[in-house]
């Protein structure tokens, strides 16, 4: 990605409506090295705007990995154009989760995208994002696109004592770097800090995960296990939403090819 074709996908992003994300939260994130990202995946069309923001933030684009499922080298220069590729086995006796974990091992940085319901349809969360935090004793972050107001959000970050949670009991310390008032009612307490044993530790996280999620109105609430706060998901007449829809994919679609063919010129 050279910076002509990062402002061509800004603008665009503009066009959408979507604002700059706030370099105050941006520098919170990066101060990260690792993390298990989670964020509300309701539809194909908000995986877009995930890719298009990713593509257009190069810094962003070397933290982020996502799994993908089957042999190393399938599309591989195109995902690479968005985020880092995390193949998984589908076979027997390949756990998907030991093997993310065994992979990211050898990772110095890394941000794991994964919607916690593993599907766009409403069904409960499942447990493998915090099986791989827990392995791997980072933090769990939730991460996404308000489509009420086109801002990037972050309402939340956990960092467990993991080796303490692990031993029976410990602190679970929690930041919250971009709420508004709205956001701060729909929460509740918020609570920095809290002590739970390791019993207990799964629910309460995703207790509090699910409650903070709700600060964020995908692009479908209703497909959203969460609930949802308040808030429109789009203010674009449908016309023109589907009119700039379809520009902003043929020329994400340009660039991509710009870009792999470039590397496999490279």
């Amino acid at each position: 990605m050279n910076i002509l074709q990062c402002k061509i996908l800004v603008e665009m992003n503009r066009i959408f409506g979507w604002k700059d994300a706030d370099p105050c939260l941006l520098n919170q994130l990066l101060n990260l090295d690792k993390a298990v990202v989670i964020f509300p995946h309701t539809a194909r069309i908000d995986m877009v705007t995930v890719y298009s923001y990713i593509m257009a933030n190069p810094i962003l684009k070397n933290k982020f990995w996502t799994v993908m499922r089957g042999k190393k080298g399938d599309y591989e220069s195109i995902i690479r154009c968005f985020m880092n590729p995390l193949y998984v086995s589908e076979s027997r006796g390949h756990g998907t989760v030991q093997q993310i974990v065994d992979q990211l091992r050898k990772e110095d940085q890394y941000w794991l995208l994964i919607a916690p319901e593993g599907s766009r349809d409403p069904k409960p969360w499942k447990s493998g994002y915090f099986a791989i935090a827990k392995e791997l004793e980072i933090p769990i972050v939730i991460f996404g696109f308000d489509f009420s107001d086109h801002r990037i959000k972050c309402p939340i970050i956990i960092r467990p004592d993991w080796p303490s949670i692990k031993k029976g009991k410990g602190l679970l310390k929690i930041q919250y770097p971009q709420l508004d008032t709205k956001d701060r009612e729909w929460i509740g307490k918020l609570d920095s800090s809290m002590e739970v044993s390791s019993e207990e530790v799964q629910n309460k996280i995703q207790a509090i995960l699910q409650r903070a999620m709700g600060t964020i109105v995908p692009l479908y609430p209703e497909a959203s296990h969460v609930p949802v706060r308040e808030g429109n998901p789009s203010s674009l007449p449908e016309s023109r939403k589907i009119f700039l829809f379809i520009v902003f994919v043929l020329i994400l679609i340009l660039i991509v090819w710009i870009a792999t063919r470039r590397n496999y010129s490279d």
